[in-house]
């Protein structure tokens, strides 16, 4: 949901510096450092939060701050965003992203704090439809105001999932009190039944792209020297951006509409990769295949999800009939007992009393 600063809900606050000129503007990392030091500080750690759950909240400056802005450079920083999310699962139970972008006012293009509807495909698909946007209002940036409107969203987050704010700019604040204000507004936030073992809940990160005053980019982050990301062009951000891709370790399918996803077999679903952010046909629980051809899982087997996977045979000893969907459907075969989905047992006669100067066997027929 697009809006203005009344409409405040995001999870995590990601705010992109990206300054074409400024007297503060120190650029001495090269382009493998940079990538280095955001997996290391940004991407890897929250990666890593207890139980996947983490909220994002994007800030990008969309002012028209130089030619280079508007010719590519708002595009590069887009591209930025999506790199960023590439090893996250983006789902309502993982990780939550929110995008504010700002020139002389913030506006709230992405929410997915009270809708919790948003997949990775949604969130990539408008992300797409945002970078095609012209930078407008030079010499206007509203950072302090951005910022502001992270802190509205982020009051409505989950309680128990770690937090980032990630600001982007090529320029420095032109509107409004100086943005460590709202900073320090934005890093007061707390939420109950955080477990302070886990480190800070929410930190504010800070990428500075061709000239960003790194004073200012300094104070916004405040005592962490190493949440701030200097990079000297939008060339290298573009570079930089390829470094930091990740290929998800884990994914969920989100059913969807059909018409993302180019025909499927009958017996399939549309349905969005919620860790590499694409639509695919995947084929029903109880049906294997590549999604535009589906077969029912043979005899003996079953499958009991929608999604890409093959079907399973069934627990030793036990069938079940062709199109099983769970494994509930494998039923124990003739001469053997147990519970639906096994484990089976052979049927052995009773024993038999003891008899005096006898012995006792069985005999195994067909």
């Amino acid at each position: 949901m697009a809006g203005r600063l009344a409409r405040p809900t995001v999870l995590l606050a990601c705010v992109f510096l990206l300054q074409s000129f400024h007297h503060g503007a120190v650029f001495s990392q090269t382009v493998d450092e940079v990538a280095n030091n955001i997996n290391t500080n940004l991407i890897t750690p929250y990666l890593s939060a207890s139980g996947g759950k983490v909220d994002l909240v994007f800030v990008v400056d969309q002012s028209a701050f130089s030619a280079e802005k508007t010719n590519r450079g708002f595009l590069y920083m887009i591209n930025f965003v999506k790199e960023v999310l590439s090893g996250f699962t983006v789902d309502s139970e993982h990780t939550r992203v929110a995008v504010i972008t700002f020139s002389r006012e913030a506006t709230v293009e992405i929410n997915d704090l009270d809708s919790r509807q948003e997949t990775k495909c949604t969130v990539f698909s408008r992300l797409d439809d945002l970078r095609a946007e012209v930078p407008k209002h030079p010499g206007l940036t509203a950072t302090t105001g951005a910022l502001r409107a992270a802190r509205e969203v982020l009051t409505e987050s989950r309680s128990d999932a770690k937090k980032a704010v990630i600001l982007i700019t090529d320029s420095y604040s032109t509107i409004g009190p100086p943005p460590e204000v709202a900073s320090r507004e934005l890093r007061s936030l707390r939420w109950t039944g955080w477990d302070s073992n886990q480190g800070p809940q929410l930190e504010v990160f800070a990428v500075g792209v061709s000239g960003a005053d790194e004073n200012e980019l300094e104070s916004v982050v405040s005592s962490s020297p190493n949440n701030v990301f200097n990079i000297d062009s939008f060339s290298s951000l573009r570079r930089v951006s390829k470094l930091i891709h990740q290929v998800p370790d884990n994914s969920s399918w989100e059913v969807t509409h059909p018409s993302f996803c180019t025909p499927c077999d009958s017996s399939a679903s549309c349905a969005c990769d919620t860790g590499l952010g694409q639509y695919h046909c995947i084929c029903n629980a109880g049906y294997h295949g590549d999604g535009t051809t589906c077969q029912a899982c043979s005899a003996d087997t079953y499958k009991d999800s929608t999604g890409p996977g093959i079907c399973t045979a069934c627990p030793e000893n036990s069938a079940s009939p062709t199109g099983a969907t769970s494994v509930e459907h494998c039923t124990c075969a003739e001469g053997y007992e147990g519970p639906s989905g096994g484990p089976c047992t052979e049927v052995l006669c009773p024993a038999l009393p003891a008899v005096l100067h006898a012995t006792s066997f069985h005999i195994y027929s067909p």
